[in-house]
Parts: structure tokens; C-alpha cells; sequence
């Protein structure tokens, strides 16, 4: 139980079903033509991954109105919300990249963008289909250290190496220039967090940024 979180005023709508839904329509219809009279019956909101103050993605498994269920509109829909402008920016890069080649690539799948809510700074995107993500085949494979598990990993790995270079070759281009210090100055403050909570940590990490 936590109070009010005031960097993310959206949150209290996100996680409830009827205004979610009110939501998720209003952003879809505006995203493309093709849901312009896209019409949501309910929506069950589950919160994926909440980090108080900077962003939650939260995935709504959607039901539609009987009649509308051939249509194959998006289901699950994925909405996140960040602090500041990193919102906008991330629907100004997915819009990139699925106006770029990468929508049709064998490689790698990108995600369908449903629509930005400026007043709400949330993000919609579409789903992709998974069996497995990176994290949780790493976690398996570790723990289990059998061939064919590892085998599994490796396999995996080069399918991800493959996508990121697809990715990073594409030739899209948005948004400001991030750059090495950029990163370390993120990876600096993460530090500092976790220095505040375990005081002993304090300047244990100093001869690594050197």
C-alpha cells in the first residue's frame, strides 16, 4: 500500500477497469483509421512492472464486443506511463521504427504503436508473442546447467544478437543523442539510490566509473 504516486497522476485511471477502457479507446481510435470505430466491451488492467515516480507498463487483456471479435484488433494492449518526456519520446520511436522496414522484418518484431495520450503521457503499444523472454530463459538455463539448456541459451542469444543488429542498422534515427556519459550519469544515479539504503556501499563503486 503506498500513497498517491504524484509523477505518474495517470496511474489511478490505468489500473481501473471502466476508466482504463474509456482510455484505451480514446488512444487506439486516434492511432490509425483502421480503429476508428474500434469499441472495447471491458478490459482487466494487470500491472507488469511499477517503479514509483519514473514509469508502470500495465497489460490489459481486452474483450470486445461480440460482433467485432473477427476483426482482429490488438489483444493484450500494453500502456505505460513514464515522469517527464521519455513518454512521448518512446511513441515518437515507435513510430519510426514501424514506418521502417523492421515491420516487415523475418529477424526481428516490433511493436504495433496504438497511440500517445499527451494529457495522460501514456504510451500504447500492441503486443508481440513470446514463449520466453531473455531474463527468464537465462534464470532456466543457469539453474539447470545441462547441455541442453545451455544449448537452449546459446540459441537464444543468437537470435537476440541478430535482432539487435537488425535493430541498431535500420537507419531510424529520433529523438536527442544518447550517449556514453548519458549512460554512465543513469548508471551513477542508480548507484546513489541504492548507496542511500545500504550506507556501506558508499564509494564502493568509485573504481569502477574510473
Amino acid at each position: 500500500v503506498q500513497p498517491p504516486d504524484v509523477a505518474l497522476s495517470s496511474l489511478p485511471s490505468l489500473t481501473d477497469p471502466q476508466e482504463a477502457r474509456v482510455l484505451l479507446e480514446r488512444g487506439m481510435r486516434s492511432a490509425s483509421p483502421e480503429y476508428a470505430d474500434l469499441s472495447i466491451e471491458a478490459c482487466r488492467p494487470q500491472v507488469m512492472r511499477y517503479k514509483p515516480g519514473r514509469r508502470c507498463t500495465v497489460l490489459y487483456h481486452i474483450d470486445y464486443p461480440l460482433e467485432d471479435r473477427a476483426r482482429a484488433w490488438p489483444n493484450p494492449v500494453v500502456a505505460k506511463t513514464h515522469h517527464g518526456v521519455k513518454g512521448r519520446n518512446a511513441h515518437e520511436s515507435m513510430m519510426a521504427l514501424w514506418d521502417s522496414p523492421l515491420r516487415r522484418s523475418d529477424t526481428v518484431t516490433v511493436a504495433e504503436p496504438l497511440g500517445f495520450l499527451p494529457e495522460e503521457n501514456v504510451v500504447l503499444q500492441g503486443p508481440i508473442k513470446e514463449d520466453v523472454t531473455l531474463k527468464e530463459q537465462l534464470r532456466i538455463s543457469l539453474k539447470a546447467a545441462t547441455p541442453e539448456e545451455m544449448a537452449r541459451l546459446h540459441a537464444l542469444l543468437d537470435k537476440t544478437a541478430r535482432g539487435l543488429a537488425e535493430l541498431h542498422g535500420c537507419g531510424v534515427t529520433t529523438g536527442k543523442l544518447v550517449t556514453f556519459e548519458d549512460e554512465l550519469g543513469e548508471v551513477r544515479g542508480r548507484v546513489e539510490r541504492l548507496e542511500r539504503f545500504v550506507p556501506e556501499l558508499v564509494g564502493a563503486a568509485d573504481p569502477l566509473f574510473e
